[in-house]
C-alpha cells in the first residue's frame, strides 16, 4: 500500500516535469518558418511520443511490477495534466500546491529558509 502511493506520488511529479520540459522544448523553435500557431501541434506530437514511449513497459511483462506501475500512471498522469490544463475544468496543480503549502514551507520555515 506504502509502496502504491510512494509510486504514485512520484509518478505525479515526474508527469508535471515531463509536461513542463515538453512545453518548454515545443516553444525553442524560431525563426521563419515557425510561428506561434506551431507550438500547440509541436506540443501535442512530442507529448504522444512520450506517451508512446512510456507505455513500452506495459508491454514488458517480465520488467519489475513497480517500473511498469511507474510508467503507466506517468503516462496516465501526464495526460491529465494536459486535459486539466487545456479544459480548465480542475486546476491541475492543486496537489503541487497542497505539498508546498503543508509540507515544504513548513519544513523550509523550521530549517530558517
Amino acid at each position: 500500500m506504502v509502496r502504491t502511493v510512494a509510486i504514485a506520488v512520484v509518478a505525479y511529479f515526474a508527469a508535471v516535469f515531463l509536461y513542463l520540459v515538453i512545453g518548454n522544448v515545443a516553444a525553442l523553435p524560431h525563426g521563419p518558418l515557425w510561428d506561434p500557431s506551431f507550438r500547440g501541434p509541436l506540443q501535442f506530437v512530442l507529448t504522444a511520443l512520450a506517451i508512446a514511449l512510456l507505455s513500452i513497459p506495459y508491454w514488458q511483462k517480465e520488467w519489475d511490477s513497480g517500473v511498469r506501475m511507474f510508467a503507466g500512471l506517468t503516462a496516465v498522469f501526464t495526460i491529465a495534466y494536459a486535459l486539466a490544463l487545456a479544459t480548465h475544468v480542475v486546476d491541475p496543480n492543486l496537489p503541487l500546491t497542497w505539498l508546498v503549502t503543508n509540507a515544504v514551507d513548513p519544513l523550509r520555515r523550521k530549517l530558517g529558509y
